[in-house]
């Protein structure tokens, strides 16, 4: 699975940025194993509590199904 957004930060932050590269970085990592997958959700603010950097109980819900 990949690293999340943190949504406490603006969407351009220097963090937010290093976590879009490593999540492309695992995408090749991942790629030619066939066995293998990369499990990704729709990451909405609305699925982490309010500071912005844990999951709530929707948002965990969501990522074990």
């Amino acid at each position: 699975m990949g690293v999340p957004h943190r949504f406490d930060l603006p969407y351009t932050s220097c963090i937010n940025k290093e976590v879009d590269s490593f999540n492309n970085k695992l995408t090749k990592i991942v790629k030619p194993f066939k066995l293998a997958t990369l499990l990704k959700f729709e990451q909405k603010r609305e699925h982490f509590t309010r500071h912005g950097i844990h999951l709530n109980a929707t948002g965990k819900a969501l990522t074990v199904k």
